[in-house]
């Protein structure tokens, strides 16, 4: 009998030795499933950077560097999914309606400027105002009300602001170039389709526009930095809403505005237009 238990303990021993090992070589279940988990941050984003490509062109070194995976939401009403608490982190026009409250409730951190979409004058194919050659905005819109052609407005408030800033006294005296019937976007180029006349609206809309829409317009004048619109990045506040990431929307924020990324948004380039419509934007000074 005596030897029947030294027998059983010596198997347990043995077997005690053995689960050991395999601990010690192989990971735990809890152990595995934590090292397999990927962490996630919620990024709410404007239609341009999405639709363009950008931000998958950036964010996919991101994803393998930190192994953090990005659920992009890309759409207008980028903070009222924030103030759902259903981002962590929102990337908009600096000048877009939301921005200012959002921050100044203390719902987002102070914005930083990350990049710089474009806008253009776009028009007629045959150019008969020859604004293509231009050097500026303000000498394009010379072009357009000296030779009799026609502008007609975007009723977006950045882009009506642009126009009214770029306007020199020549043009202002000369009433006739300049038409506003209150139409924007796709209903905007709709009419300067019609009428072939010019409009002001951003390249990467006014590109997919055409995608779903036969247009003759094409991009005439991009390269005035008058015409690039600011984009800036907030993180929403882990204090007011429950359930945000904020460690890892800081790391993406902070990826972003890395002098390495900063120049890999230099170098994108939208398939099959020669034009730069993404710049830099990220300042230190």
């Amino acid at each position: 009998m005596d030897h029947g238990i030294l027998g059983k303990l010596k198997r347990t021993v043995n077997y005690s030795v053995a689960l050991l090992f395999m601990l010690l070589l192989t990971p735990s279940l809890a152990g595995e499933s934590m090292a397999t988990e990927t962490e996630t941050v919620r990024l709410a984003v404007v239609n341009t950077p999405f639709d363009s490509g950008l931000l998958d062109y950036l964010l996919e070194d991101f994803e393998l560097t930190y192994d953090i995976k990005i659920d992009i939401y890309s759409g207008s009403d980028v903070f009222h999914r924030a103030r759902d608490g259903k981002a962590d982190i929102v990337i908009s026009h600096y000048g877009k309606a939301g921005l200012a409250d959002f921050v100044m409730e203390d719902l987002g951190s102070w914005p930083k400027m990350v990049f710089s979409n474009q806008a253009a004058l776009i028009g007629p194919a045959n150019d008969p105002a020859n604004v293509r050659n231009s050097s500026s905005l303000a000498e394009a819109l010379e072009l357009i009300a000296a030779s009799g052609n026609t502008l007609i407005a975007n009723n977006n408030e950045g882009l009506l602001a642009l126009i009214e800033t770029t306007q020199n006294n020549q043009v202002k005296n000369n009433k006739a170039w300049f038409k506003n019937t209150g139409l924007s976007k796709g209903r905007a180029i709709k009419a300067a389709e019609s009428e072939q006349a010019y409009v002001i609206w951003g390249a990467i809309p006014f590109l997919k526009f055409k995608q779903k829409n036969k247009s003759s317009l094409i991009l005439l004048l991009t390269e005035d930095p008058s015409l690039q619109r600011i984009m800036a990045i907030t993180r929403v506040n882990p204090r007011h809403f429950s359930g945000i990431n904020d460690e890892a929307a800081k790391r993406l924020e902070d990826y972003l505005l890395t002098p390495a990324t900063q120049a890999k948004i230099n170098t994108f380039k939208v398939d099959g237009v020669k034009e730069q419509l993404w710049w830099p934007a990220a300042r230190h000074n």
